[in-house]
């Protein structure tokens, strides 16, 4: 039996869904007559459907249908530039605040890159904005590929495709670490966030075919701008059966 936030949530979301962009959506009080519920659980569906993206609401002016959030669910394990899957998210991406800085000394990059302790790596950070605003910001460190600044000409885009015009280098898989973390006061300034606000925190490591390490990056995703999608299938192996 379904929770009465769960059956006002049913509702509300299918008068949503027959509704326009801008539409005002019944009062508080005429939608729970409708949902036959109490005002404060339609104030909680109104809450989970704004969360969504699916409503607007204006204190003192009601509750608006909103635009349709982008929904894009790249696979965890592709390996596509973050320029890539913020376009294919349905939003306008951009590249803001490009650093490069050569010959950094970077202790985790270089242990991870597999370099010498006192050996220099190529640093680019910048900012991959979605509709012109703050999406994900991007720390990469790439080992030496030959001239310390060939990396002035890049643009901040596609780096993997960079590598391979410029260097012929080509990154063929990335291992990757993703966790949730509270924005330091350096990412809320970059991303525009709250101090401490959730944080999607991937590090990855990239390789070439040779299994070569060449690229160490940080990446801080928004909050709700990507949604990663990772298919888990069951342990053939075990000797538990599910079909009894």
């Amino acid at each position: 039996m379904l929770a009465r936030k769960d059956i006002a949530l049913q509702k509300i979301r299918s008068l949503v869904d027959q509704s326009q962009v801008g539409d005002r959506l019944p009062s508080e009080d005429q939608l729970a007559a409708v949902c036959d519920v109490s005002r404060p659980t339609v104030r909680a569906a109104l809450i989970t459907l704004e969360t969504e993206g699916r409503v607007l609401r204006r204190q003192g002016l009601g509750t608006y249908v909103a635009q349709p959030p982008h929904i894009f669910h790249p696979p965890i394990d592709a390996l596509w530039s973050v320029f890539d899957i913020v376009s294919r998210s349905g939003f306008r991406p951009s590249i803001s605040d490009v650093t490069i800085t050569d010959e950094v000394m970077h202790q985790k990059a270089n242990r991870t890159l597999q370099l010498p302790s006192d050996a220099r790596v190529t640093e680019i950070s910048r900012t991959v904005m979605a509709d012109e605003q703050p999406g994900v910001y991007l720390q990469d460190y790439i080992a030496p590929t030959g001239s310390a600044h060939q990396f002035q000409s890049f643009d901040g885009e596609t780096l993997a495709q960079f590598l391979w015009d410029q260097c012929h280098i080509r990154l063929s898989y990335a291992l990757s670490n993703i966790s949730v973390m509270g924005a330091s006061h350096d990412i809320s300034h970059a991303l525009s966030v709250p101090l401490g606000a959730p944080i999607l925190f991937i590090e990855q490591t990239a390789y070439t075919e040779q299994h070569d390490p060449v690229v160490y990056s940080l990446g801080f995703y928004r909050e709700g701008l990507i949604t990663y999608t990772v298919t888990r299938h069951t342990d053939t192996s075990s000797k538990r059966r599910y079909d009894r």
